[in-house]
């Protein structure tokens, strides 16, 4: 199942046999994409994937923030309450990939700058 956003700026895809919820994001994140993308979540993520445990790959190589940090970071304890468990996170820049990957935190996803070496590391996650 895909979920696209009205304005463009994320597209949620649900891979309910594995498991997974791959979210891409394009463009400037504001309060109102915030809104649109939790009540996505909220209404057509979690009845399909349900509130067993599930992993999201966060592709943000083309994120733009705006001041949605707090939301977002609501959105993910959100998110672990209905079963999500640490997942993937794609970003375009090596230092910070080595940076979030020595953090030695299990609650911070793992993070790639490339979908296939993710999609590799999944597969040795058993999903």
């Amino acid at each position: 199942m895909i979920i696209k956003d009205s304005e463009e700026i994320y597209t949620i895809e649900i891979n309910e046999c594995k498991r997974i919820v791959i979210e891409t994001f394009e463009g400037l994140f504001t309060k109102d994409a915030y809104t649109r993308f939790h009540s996505d979540y909220k209404n057509k993520v979690l009845p399909v994937i349900g509130t067993s445990p599930w992993k999201k790959i966060s592709d943000i190589r083309n994120f733009k923030a705006s001041n949605v940090s707090t939301l977002m970071n609501d959105h993910n304890k959100w998110a672990e309450e209905n079963g999500m468990l640490p997942g993937i996170i794609i970003i375009n820049n090596n230092l910070v990939k080595s940076q979030i990957n020595n953090l030695n935190n299990p609650s911070v996803p793992t993070a790639f700058t490339n979908l296939i070496k993710a999609y590799k590391w999944l597969k040795t996650q058993g999903l």
